[in-house]
């Protein structure tokens, strides 16, 4: 009973978040019920109420019980990053993601230059900008990229999952267990996350016996 408890209190949280972060985004709560735990005083602004709905869908997808709500929480937290980009930005992000995924990542890397120029603080700006960087073969372009998205927003769990894959390129497999251990440190039932880092793991530092 008490296992049970210790279970659904955390899924009680993260659903209240979501509800809280959809309140964030401008919904208004029903009449006379009070707003959501994630949900912001009305005398923040919107930027403000947007920054804490994310702190508190990331503090929750910590220690989301299930991977059907970790999942939902990840798709919400990388919905408020984009979402982050001014309208101007937003339309270059689109058409700098469209060139990558049709292949053409370095036409990609140029349109997202000029995102991260007139955007700085946009981070979801600089990861895909190193997606970009990395796919078009500049590993230092990439790191860079990382760099400034890790240093603006250091809970920025996609960019920790990049860098992993590009130590593993590298054949830095310490490099690339140590940042996927950051990423699953965030997120920490990412699909699949558990056993890429025992593999990581293994290939870092051998077989256990």
């Amino acid at each position: 009973m008490r296992l049970t408890h210790t279970f659904l209190v955390p899924a009680m949280l993260a659903a209240s978040l979501l509800s809280g972060a959809a309140l964030a985004q401008g919904a208004a709560p029903p009449p006379g019920r009070p707003p959501a735990p994630g949900a912001a005083s009305p005398a923040q602004t919107p930027a403000e109420r947007a920054r804490a709905a994310l702190d508190q869908m990331l503090s929750a997808l910590a220690v989301a019980p299930t991977d059907a709500l970790s999942a939902a929480l990840e798709e919400r937290i990388q919905s408020a990053w984009i979402a982050q980009a001014t309208p101007a930005v937003a339309l270059l992000l689109n058409k700098g993601l469209r060139n990558l995924q049709n292949g053409a990542a370095a036409d990609a890397a140029d349109d997202l230059a000029a995102v991260t120029d007139l955007q700085p603080d946009f981070i979801a700006g600089w990861s895909a900008r190193a997606r970009a960087e990395f796919d078009s073969g500049s590993m230092e372009g990439a790191l860079r990229a990382l760099e400034q998205a890790i240093s603006k927003e250091p809970r920025h769990y996609p960019s920790f999952k990049l860098l992993s894959r590009i130590a593993e390129e590298r054949e830095d497999w310490k490099g690339a267990y140590d940042a996927w251990k950051k990423a699953l440190d965030i997120a920490p039932r990412t699909a699949g996350g558990a056993d890429r880092l025992k593999d990581l793991h293994r290939r870092a530092f051998g077989d256990e016996t």
